[in-house]
């Protein structure tokens, strides 16, 4: 469907696509053949319906030693794999240690479904804006050279997640719906963690946590670790502590 080498970019405007490739749907690379110079290759898809009909293509592959980035704004995926991003080293070329960049964002709300992989060569980043849902995995393997996940939107993890950073922004949201997440590093102003639920809040109001009949129940928090289920307010947002 879109292929490109080296320092070049693909912009997709209000388009309907549909790929039948058994490989992949689009691809970022750098051959080192000469075509094209540079290692930053940039796709970006807005307002579109992108179908792909093979159950083993992923949407993106990063082969190379390469920095892709595919940004989707208020597009509509069908990917039967399951895979929204792979970055591997494809021996059809001489160079591996690429860098995937998967940026989901809409105008308003929007929902992608798919999980990003990567093999021990590949390192692997995904942001999510806010107003997108994602739903997937990222490095389920736990094989990537390194991998990140920035969560402005909400993350509902759909298996076993290992990320060496994760970053929730304020407003983010992270629902790990009995899975496990593994983070090496955690950065956040703060972090709610409430069962299965990480939800990002405001460093400037961490503070007191209240019960919905406003009694004070605990000061200077950053979570409600130690209080009971129920329904709680902090930071002037209400919470759902709910039994581990």
């Amino acid at each position: 469907m879109g292929v490109i080498e080296g320092d070049n970019a693909i912009i997709i405007n209000n388009c309907d696509f549909t790929a039948g490739s058994s490989e992949r749907g689009l691809m970022i690379l750098q051959s080192g053949s000469g075509d094209s110079e540079g290692y930053n290759g940039k796709i970006t898809i807005n307002k579109s319906k992108i179908t792909l009909t093979d159950t083993n293509a992923p949407l993106l592959e990063v082969p190379t030693n390469i920095a892709g980035t595919l940004t989707l704004k208020d597009v509509t995926l069908t990917v039967p794999s399951g895979v929204l991003m792979k970055v591997d080293y494809n021996t059809r070329w001489t160079t591996n240690g690429g860098t995937g960049n998967l940026i989901l964002s809409t105008a308003s709300k929007a929902t992608y479904t798919g999980s990003v992989v990567a093999d021990k060569y590949g390192k692997a980043n995904v942001t999510v804006g806010g107003g997108v849902t994602w739903n997937g995995a990222m490095n389920n393997t736990n094989v990537a050279a390194s991998s990140k996940v920035t969560v402005s939107g909400t993350w509902n993890l759909t298996a076993d997640s290992y990320v060496d950073e994760l970053v929730i922004n304020t407003g983010g949201v992270v629902n790990k719906n009995g899975h496990t997440l593994t983070a090496k590093k955690t950065t956040t102003g703060n972090i709610i963690v409430d069962g299965n639920v990480l939800q990002g809040v405001d460093r400037a109001f961490e503070g007191n946590v209240y019960t919905i009949d406003g009694r004070l129940v605990k000061s200077g928090a950053e979570n409600l670790d130690g209080l009971r289920p129920g329904i709680y307010i902090l930071n002037g947002k209400k919470y759902c502590k709910t039994a581990h």
